[in-house]
């Protein structure tokens, strides 16, 4: 019965995982744009209600959608774990990188989002942060293609280019 289910869950995972990037990268854009260049226009109301709920909320954004990731994120790499080997050593260069900066990444969220940090600096770290988020979103689908369209082997390779 499970066995029958278990494309749900597949489908449910990659889903959760995107959508949860997307949610993320488009909070963190728009927070970093529309209270960025309030903070610089006016440094001193940028700090105001609206700004402080914002912040607050998208730090619980980003903390939930950061769990979602990893759990999704390990899910799906145990799912696609042969292919994987079928394509190193791009794709384990690939998944490194990808996974080392959404580490950086859930580092850099934690700093910028401190209301420690004065609006400036915020938005120093918030659009550092947004620039590493597309380069992610491009090495992950970089590691979809090698995924998905291994090489041929050495061994076929070669048969293929030898000469008559």
């Amino acid at each position: 019965m499970i066995a029958d289910a278990s494309w749900i869950w597949i489908i449910l995972s990659r889903w959760v995982h995107v959508l949860s990037a997307c949610l993320l990268i488009g909070a963190t854009f728009f927070f970093a744009g529309v209270f960025g260049r309030s903070a610089a226009a006016e440094p001193e109301s940028a700090e105001g209600v609206l700004g402080k709920r914002a912040r607050r909320l998208l730090q619980m954004l980003a903390r939930t959608a950061i769990v979602l990731l990893i759990a999704t994120g390990v899910y799906n790499l145990l799912l696609n774990r042969i292919a994987y080997e079928h394509t190193l050593p791009l794709s384990h260069v690939l998944l490194g990188l990808h996974a080392l900066l959404w580490l950086v990444i859930a580092g850099m969220l934690e700093v910028g989002l401190s209301s420690r940090r004065t609006p400036a600096v915020r938005r120093t770290w918030l659009g550092a942060t947004v620039a590493l988020m597309f380069l992610t979103v491009a090495l992950a689908s970089s590691l979809k293609y090698v995924r998905e369209h291994p090489r041929a082997t050495a061994a076929g390779a070669s048969a293929r280019l030898a000469f008559p």
